[in-house]
């Protein structure tokens, strides 16, 4: 500036001083919102990440309750199919028990059968036997009646039993 405006040079620096206090003002407030924008922006971002780790704390939850109850399921289909096991085991015990008394009852029953049969046949053996010893007894008596002599009569039958006299048969 040159000089000719030094006259009004005092109005100018009223004028700087009065924009000066005018602004001030303006940049303290300009400034103060600035620092509470920034606080509320940090407030936000602290709300934010508090939001996001409540989410995750809550899917981890989440997450974390379905794996226990898929456990839990896992544990109950595990226990049920032990118990399956058990039964079906139990019941093959069952069958096998009783198929071993059916086959011991069936082996007692083949047993007893045998023995009647054996006891059958024996009797029959005897009852035979005695037969025959009752034949031989009254063809020795008539052969003794006869007067042939009871030695002469055994070996005579003898002779006859062992089909070494032709023509001759005992009936018996």
């Amino acid at each position: 500036m040159d000089d000719s405006y030094e006259h009004r040079a005092d109005d100018a620096r009223l004028a700087i001083k009065a924009t000066i206090e005018k602004l001030e003002p303006l940049y303290r407030q300009a400034v103060q919102r600035e620092e509470e924008q920034a606080e509320l922006e940090r407030l936000r971002a602290e709300a934010a990440k508090r939001e996001q780790e409540e989410r995750d704390a809550r899917i981890r939850a989440e997450a974390e309750e379905r794996a226990r109850l898929r456990a839990e399921e896992a544990a109950k289909r595990e226990i049920e199919e032990a118990r399956q096991k058990q039964l079906e085991a139990e019941r093959a015990a069952e069958r096998a028990a009783q198929e071993e008394r059916e086959r011991i009852e069936r082996e007692r029953a083949e047993s007893a059968r045998k023995a009647e049969a054996e006891a059958a046949e024996e009797s029959r053996r005897k009852a035979a036997l005695e037969h025959r010893a009752k034949i031989h007894k009254e063809i020795k008596q008539s052969f003794v009646d006869s007067g042939v002599p009871p030695e002469l009569a055994v070996e005579v039958i003898n002779l006859i039993k062992a089909d070494k006299i032709a023509h001759v048969i005992i009936e018996y």
